[in-house]
């Protein structure tokens, strides 16, 4: 079974009342302990080709508070888990999913279960400046097919 270590990051898109918000998250990392297509040993794997892939993860979800210590939250996750086409085959793996959950908060403070639900619905921005700072690598291997599938590197590779 594949196991999966990534970083993730999220936030709220719109907040329709005080304990009601529509957020976002995405994750990004490996995925390790993948049975790689093999000829003889795993035939019937013509998606991933290596043992260690990349991860993507995306989600939209409702975001309930339901107490001053639980929320509840529900949306749609979409997942690609790939290789980079550093090896054969890399058809990549993609689900849909449906993402149900009970968050326990440790230190949220209980003010917001004091106000009404009722805000404007023009909030407050707060000034702020943030970086961001992407690095991207990647190689990429050609190849063709010869035979009954098997594939090997292109002479130009």
């Amino acid at each position: 079974n594949p196991l999966t270590v990534y970083l993730f990051q999220g936030a709220r898109i719109a907040r329709f009342n005080q304990r009601l918000s529509l957020n976002y998250e995405w994750n990004f990392g490996a995925s390790f302990g993948w049975k790689p297509y093999h000829s003889d040993l795993n035939p019937y794997n013509k998606v991933i080709g290596s043992k260690v892939n990349a991860y993507l993860n995306t989600n939209f979800y409702f975001n309930w508070m339901l107490s001053p210590k639980f929320d509840f939250t529900t949306g749609v996750a979409v997942t690609h888990f790939s290789n980079g086409n550093t090896k054969f085959p890399n058809a990549g793996l993609n689900s849909i999913g449906l993402k149900v959950g009970l968050v326990y908060n440790i230190n949220r403070k209980e003010e917001c279960f004091a106000k009404p639900l009722y805000q404007s619905p023009v909030p407050k921005f707060p000034r702020h400046i943030s970086y961001d700072l992407v690095l991207f690598g990647s190689w990429r291997r050609k190849g063709v097919t010869i035979g009954e599938g098997q594939m090997v590197a292109s002479p130009e590779a």
